[in-house]
């Protein structure tokens, strides 16, 4: 079976990828074809975190120490 030679997109087709791409690329996406799942979670989370005042505290300070990290991805 011999495999047709990829052509290199044009300039268009390369923007309307990288639109398409950018749309997919973290939560948000999972979260609109999830809302149940996702609301779901966002509950549960909430009442773990609100009954374990141990973990709220270490969780806080995990997400202070990677504030920086996450601050340069930006």
């Amino acid at each position: 079976m011999a495999r047709r030679k990829e052509r290199p997109l044009t300039t268009e087709e390369a923007k309307a990828r990288l639109r398409y791409v950018s749309r997919e690329i973290g939560a948000g996406p999972w979260v609109r074809r999830n809302p149940l799942a996702a609301t779901t979670y966002a509950v549960l989370g909430g009442i773990v975190l609100g009954s374990a005042p141990n973990l709220r505290r270490s969780l806080s300070r995990a997400v202070v120490a990677l504030l920086p990290l996450l601050m340069r991805r930006g």
